[in-house]
């Protein structure tokens, strides 16, 4: 383990339960999203393929969402 994240884990250590467990969590979700970007990298090009299929041949239309 690197010396940065041993120094993080111990001061996670000095918090409460309630704290490690939220950070527990976030960590844990953070590494699943990156896991699900990567498994879906190819169903997220299908999509995009799609999408400008669908602009391209007329069937969208610009919204003002920003």
């Amino acid at each position: 383990m690197i010396t940065d994240l041993e120094e993080v884990i111990s001061k996670v250590e000095l918090l409460e339960d309630a704290e490690q467990r939220q950070l527990a969590k976030m960590l844990s979700d953070e590494l699943n999203w990156d896991t699900t970007l990567q498994n879906s990298r190819e169903k997220l090009g299908d999509l995009a393929k799609e999408a400008l299929t669908e602009y391209q041949a007329g069937k969208t239309q610009q919204t003002n969402w920003y």
